[in-house]
């Protein structure tokens, strides 16, 4: 609220807006002139609170003040304080003989009417902004000293007022930005080793901060970014740094955060934390078996949203926010939508529940950083943003750590790929046959994979086992196989 009343006298200073909108009127006894009374005047409240940039944004029908270019939303309760503070400010007794106090009072009588969205307030303007935002080959970020212009081969601080459009003052990130060198930094460390040390895993991380960061979204390059994990056993997963990866993006870009233990698909509120601001939406923890393709409606057309006792809101693709998701387990990246629309970013096992980011560096990041460190943060991610407009975002070869975590998540492939371990078949032998001997085999503990996808979970099997090779015969539709 402070925040709000500040901008409102910054208006009221630069416009001299209080003595000259008066939102109430009296009334006086025609014999007796000393006896009157204060009544409201409505023309005159909606004209005041006209001046101060009050109105209902187009999209979002929301109430809000405006400012220099920044919407700031604004709620009953702060109209409330702002038209108080206004009359506290009048002279004790004006031209016409009224206290302040009077003035108060009649507002105080009829705040029910003065005050009701569904009413008065009605009469104030409904405005379509035209927002400012990034678009291919520029990003823009918001900070406290500046709109920060990010191009590919420049970052550069430009004053708000240069650049035509409006900001939601919620965009505004509550910082000054300086371009510093970040080599150096615990945030640059933390993620280099989150990384692996390679320079392969880095460069991909980067792009897909690059990525996220920038607001701008084209629908021939939109993707699922996933936050995974280079273990084999993903009981071994967690603490890698992805969550703290998935804070650090939040710090610059309007960012909703959704757990996906919780997930539920008939869940008619299950992206009710989506609004009009939010630039990145990250689903953490994806369960085992999750099906990303899910995903994919929100990630190429937009999002549909439904909060409780609201209209459901539209956000159309260019609208809606970068989705970000982390699994402690694999999804199928390579094949099919996956191979076209994911891309995966694998954390190294450097950091884990024993060796924490906080305790390396005797730190809680964002939380204990001086101005230093924020700037070289700051440095770090807008230069990922325009190492991602120069170099896009390629996709990278799955790890074969990831791809075998991948494979043996999916049933009944610990039981098959034993199986395959101590198999060897000199000749071709028919599908029937050698699908009998996997079935009755020793090595199968549970259920045995079913026929129809026996032969496909075969080849996944062998592409983890260096030392085994396989071969399919067919004659017809009568398929022979040989495993060596």
């Amino acid at each position: 609220m402070s925040e709000l009343l500040k901008i409102v006298e910054d208006i009221k200073n630069e416009f001299n807006i209080a003595p000259k909108v008066q939102f109430w009127r009296v009334k006086r006894n025609a014999k007796k002139p000393n006896l009157y009374v204060v009544l409201p005047d409505t023309l005159g409240f909606i004209a005041y609170l006209k001046s101060l940039g009050v109105c209902f944004e187009f999209t979002s029908n929301e109430l809000v003040i405006q400012h220099n270019g920044i919407v700031n939303k604004i709620e009953i309760s702060d109209l409330k304080r702002i038209v108080q503070k206004d009359i506290q400010n009048l002279p004790d007794v004006n031209e016409e003989g009224i206290t302040k106090d009077e003035i108060l009072s009649m507002v105080m009588t009829n705040e029910a009417r003065l005050f009701k969205v569904k009413g008065l307030l009605e009469f104030l303007p409904l405005r379509q902004f035209e927002w400012i935002k990034s678009n291919e080959s520029t990003g823009y970020f918001f900070y406290l000293n500046g709109v920060v212009c990010v191009e590919a081969s420049k970052i550069e601080v430009v004053p708000y007022n240069t650049i035509k459009g409006h900001v939601w003052e919620s965009q505004i990130i509550k910082r000054n930005f300086e371009l510093t060198e970040p080599k150096g930094s615990d945030w640059a460390d933390f993620l280099f080793k989150a990384s692996g040390e390679t320079n392969e895993l880095i460069a991909n991380l980067n792009a897909s901060l690059g990525y996220m960061l920038h607001s701008f979204k084209d629908s021939a390059n939109a993707y699922l970014v996933l936050f995974g994990e280079a273990v084999a056993d993903s009981n071994l997963g967690g603490g890698a740094g992805k969550g703290l990866t998935g804070a650090g993006i939040s710090k610059i870009a309007n960012t909703a955060f959704k757990d996906m233990r919780q997930y539920s698909s008939s869940d008619a509120f299950k992206w009710s934390m989506v609004n009009q601001e939010t630039a990145v939406f990250i689903l953490s923890d994806l369960k085992q078996n999750f099906d990303h393709q899910i995903l994919y409606n929100l990630i190429t057309e937009g999002f549909e949203v439904n909060k409780k006792n609201e209209p459901v809101s539209i956000y159309p693709f260019t609208d809606s926010p970068k989705l970000l998701a982390s699994t402690n387990y694999s999804l199928d990246s390579d094949s099919g939508h996956g191979g076209r629309r994911v891309r995966l970013v694998e954390f190294s096992q450097h950091w884990n529940q024993n060796n924490t980011p906080d305790k390396y560096y005797g730190k809680l990041f964002f939380d204990q950083w001086d101005e230093k460190e924020w700037k070289q943060f700051d440095s770090y991610m807008l230069l990922c943003v325009a190492q991602y407009l120069k170099n896009g975002f390629p996709k990278i070869k799955e790890s074969s750590t990831s791809k075998r975590k991948r494979i043996m998540n999916k049933p009944g492939m610990y039981d098959l790929v034993e199986w395959v371990n101590n198999y060897n078949s000199s000749e071709f032998k028919s599908f029937a046959n050698i699908y009998l001997d996997y079935s009755t085999s020793k090595h199968v503990t549970g259920k045995p994979i079913g026929k129809n996808v026996w032969l496909a979970r075969l080849e996944d099997a062998i592409s983890i086992l260096k030392e085994k090779q396989y071969e399919v015969a067919e004659n017809g539709s009568v398929k022979s196989i040989k495993i060596w």
